[in-house]
């Protein structure tokens, strides 16, 4: 499956101290299936809250994102969460294992939130394996090092082959063979179809995209 990205004037707003403010500003952006897009920016800048837009997390003060042509806000509980299932994998910044799963049934389980066809066993050894980590299949989450649970997270994003692919710093808190190898699995994965978004500090990272976009202050502007 394949599916392009729509973010239409986008914004979130919030309240602080008794004053509103927009932590996304009309933000607006297309990737195309197969296109990796990056978003760079500093700490605050509004990246993380974009992303987590469109994966679902937030809802918009005002525009709309639409993925494969539908607008998962419209949908109700059971069909958005249907649909991020299918059609979404998240890489979310910091720790998100489930800390009662191996490595390995961490990796697999988004295969068995919605009901499939076959076994998840073969791509997720397999991934575990270009990330360097197939020795720790079966190590719990306690056991692994902060870099080691960020390529967890990375292969259980990429498990279910996913039409869109949302990643919130990849690299971070990596050496920089373990970071190339994460954006090497990125690249193919827009080679392979999938729109591909990531924010990120690294400048290196960056730059592997076939677009990048600054974000600053809430507002995001394509970078030639």
């Amino acid at each position: 499956m394949m599916a392009r990205l729509e973010v239409k004037k986008v914004s979130k707003a919030y309240e602080r101290d008794g004053r509103g403010f927009l932590a996304v500003n009309r933000a607006s952006l297309v990737v195309r299936a197969g296109e990796f897009a990056s978003v760079v920016g500093q700490s605050g800048s509004g990246k993380s809250s974009l992303l987590n837009l469109i994966a679902g997390l937030l809802l918009p003060s005002s525009g709309e994102i639409f993925i494969d042509g539908k607008n998962a806000a419209l949908m109700n509980d059971r069909e958005a969460s249907i649909f991020r299932n299918s059609v979404i994998g998240h890489i979310p910044q910091g720790w998100s294992l489930l800390p009662n799963l191996t490595v390995l049934d961490n990796v697999r389980l988004p295969f068995y939130l919605a009901k499939r066809d076959g076994s998840p066993d073969e791509r997720a050894q397999s991934l575990l394996a270009d990330l360097g980590i197939e020795a720790l299949a079966k190590s719990y989450p306690s056991a692994l090092s902060g870099g080691e649970a960020k390529r967890v997270a990375v292969a259980r994003a990429l498990v279910n082959k996913p039409a869109l692919l949302l990643a919130d710093e990849p690299t971070e808190n990596l050496d920089r063979d373990n970071a190339k190898a994460i954006v090497a699995l990125l690249k193919r994965a827009a080679k392979e179809g999938t729109s591909v978004v990531m924010v990120t500090h690294d400048e290196r990272a960056a730059k592997a995209a076939d677009t990048k976009y600054v974000m600053d202050g809430g507002k995001l502007v394509q970078k030639i």
